[in-house]
Order: structure tokens, then sequence, then C-alpha cells
């Protein structure tokens, strides 16, 4: 009896911990292969909206409040709401940037001040974004703080505009 009683509860306790997921979050994959966790639209607004009130933006800019075109028929990798959200401050400042590098030396640095943060930002962390994507903005910002725009202009173009 005390071994039936034990093996029920080593059961139930294996049950359980396979059902750690939720309906609005869920692990795919394998610890050998590698996992992602992938969630509903609704969590990946509320991660925007966390990132948007975190980030600080630059003067008279306002960032899209709302997400669109989410669908509920699509689950989405954890972090893209955050992603999103940085890919728009990161084009916000490089935005501030090119209009005023030539113009206001102090809202062109106060600009390559955010833009340095960028690489420490957790989509260009080494889950989210391969080395050439940090090496290319990397390399980018370091022209503009010499004064060449080029690199950050080609990244604006290609990712923002």
């Amino acid at each position: 009896m005390k071994n039936k009683l034990l093996a029920v509860s080593s059961l139930a306790l294996l049950v359980l911990s396979g059902c750690s997921d939720t309906a609005e979050e869920k692990t795919l994959g394998t610890p050998d292969k590698g996992e992602i966790t992938v969630v509903t639209p609704k969590l990946i607004e509320q991660e925007y909206q966390a990132a948007l009130a975190a980030l600080q933006w630059p003067e008279g800019y306002s960032p899209k409040q709302k997400l669109d075109g989410l669908s509920e028929d699509v689950s989405y990798q954890k972090g893209f709401g955050d992603t999103l959200a940085s890919v728009e401050y990161e084009c916000a400042w490089t935005k501030q940037w090119l209009e005023t590098y030539a113009v206001d030396e102090a809202a062109a640095q106060k600009a390559l001040g955010a833009l340095e943060q960028v690489l420490s930002m957790g989509y260009m962390s080494p889950e989210r974004a391969d080395d050439n994507t940090r090496e290319y903005f990397q390399t980018a910002l370091e022209k503009a703080q010499l004064g060449d725009p080029s690199g950050l202009q080609q990244n604006f173009t290609v990712n923002c505009g």
C-alpha cells in the first residue's frame, strides 16, 4: 500500500510538472536542442507597453501606443514585444541624430548617448540578434561618433524608413 501511494504521488507530481505551461505561454523544443517560449498576442502587447514605458524617447517624439496586426491565431516568441519597442527606440534616436548632428551638437550627443545603449538592450543580445547585426550597428555607431552619418543613415533607410 505504501509503495502504491508513493507511485500515485510520484505520478501526480510528474503530471503536474508537465503542466507548467499556461494558455498564454508555452515552451517549445527540447533542452538539448534549445527551447523557446511562445506567447499570445496579449502578452506581446503587454511586453511592448512595458518596454515603451521604460525607455526614454527624444523630445517631442511619440512612439506608437498600440501594436497593429497581431493575429490571435499566431503564437509569438517571448521578447517580440520588447524587440518591437526597442527597434522603434533605435529608429527614433537615429532619426534624431541624423537631423541634429550637423546643426545641434548637444542634441546630437544626447542622441548618440541613447544609441550607445542599444547594444546592451535585449533585442541586441546573442539570444535575439546575430553577431553580424551587432557588429554592423557597432560600426555604424563608431562612424557616427566621428561625425560620419553613412552607417546610421543606411541602417535607418533599411530598418526604419
